[in-house]
């Protein structure tokens, strides 16, 4: 944002954010290359009410306008859709699926409706299809009988590609009410998403194809790459380690761990993509 020219010439970033698919026994089933991602908004929310003892009666304490306007944001009924990256991602995968998945993300259109999906998912595949918030943090009192004057909480939102971001925020102060003050602590304008073609795609793809079948994917994560996506450059979200489910399970975890073996395999395979990519 500061320094663009630092970064003129540059043709592509590989980052965080792939993903290697795995099914019954290890087998791998695609190599993920993450193309385009949902978009954060993180919120602050807070209000104000009258502070006292909590063996007072005190209906419109900060608390309880807290605990009342999310219940209002959150009770309200979400929006399916289909975005043009997820439609492409689904698309790309279906013929990796067996008969009755094949089916389902090859029309992923008409499985996908306003009011929710028509067929079961896949657990997760919501997250592809909604604009989502989460309550991550509450802080409001610290002793049970002392009513706070103030309390917040931090919201977690993640949107589709191309969701009008001031439209939604304007809603979600709506829908907290007027006595809410709503601070955006991070957010990020709509981007294109990156190339599954070119010079680096080719190198990424070509080192990992011998193993199994490479997709252009979308997650509902972010990460650093929309920082590139919004200056026009390239960026592809790379984990190449072949990891189980078991693996992927401490993933932002306090056990989180990778097979040393894997490891070495996976340094090896980004030194070939560097030395294809760089060679003649």
């Amino acid at each position: 944002a500061n320094h663009p020219e630092i970064f003129q010439g540059v043709e592509g970033v590989i980052g965080e954010g792939g993903r290697s698919q795995t099914g019954a026994g290890g087998k791998l089933l695609w190599w993920g290359i993450e193309v385009a991602q949902k978009r954060p908004l993180w919120l602050e929310v807070a209000t104000s009410g009258r502070g006292g003892h909590g063996a007072g009666l005190n209906p419109e304490s900060a608390n309880h306008q807290l605990v009342q306007g999310l219940a209002r944001l959150l009770g309200e009924p979400p929006r399916w859709r289909v975005t043009p990256p997820v439609r492409d991602y689904s698309r790309a995968i279906a013929p990796l699926q067996n008969e009755r998945w094949r089916r389902v993300f090859s029309n992923i259109d008409g499985v996908i409706a306003e009011g929710g999906p028509k067929e079961f998912l896949m657990p997760g595949m919501a997250n592809l299809f909604l604009d989502t918030v989460q309550v991550t943090v509450l802080r409001g009192g610290e002793r049970i009988n002392v009513v706070p004057e103030r309390s917040s909480a931090l919201l977690d939102v993640r949107l589709l590609p191309d969701t009008d971001s001031a439209a939604f925020l304007a809603n979600v102060k709506s829908r907290l009410g007027k006595d809410f003050e709503v601070k955006v602590l991070v957010t990020a304008p709509p981007s294109a998403p990156s190339p599954a073609s070119g010079r680096l795609y080719e190198a990424i793809a070509r080192v990992l194809k011998p193993d199994g079948p490479v997709v252009p994917t979308f997650i509902a994560g972010f990460t650093d790459s929309r920082f590139f996506r919004e200056r026009g450059i390239p960026a592809y979200g790379l984990s190449p380690f072949k990891l189980s489910p078991d693996d992927s399970k401490g993933i932002h975890g306090t056990d989180e761990r990778i097979p040393l073996a894997e490891i070495d395999r996976g340094v090896e395979r980004m030194r070939r993509i560097l030395q294809i990519y760089t060679g003649p």
